[in-house]
């Protein structure tokens, strides 16, 4: 499978299927700076973090 980045949309080949959420409210940092200030995992667990990180390369 392989994506590509448009514009305004990404395309998944062999999916075709677009939804337009440019109306939907980003949520993500909000729930972010929650978790920070109130030592939480709203936004993203810390599991998912510490494996986000391990995937990313070191420069």
């Amino acid at each position: 499978m392989t994506t590509k980045i448009h514009k305004d949309k990404t395309i998944i080949e062999g999916i075709d299927e677009y939804k337009n959420t440019s109306k939907e409210p980003l949520t993500y940092f909000e729930r972010l700076m929650d978790d920070v200030v109130n030592r939480t995992s709203t936004a993203m667990d810390q599991s998912h973090c510490l494996k986000v990180m391990e995937c990313q390369p070191i420069i």
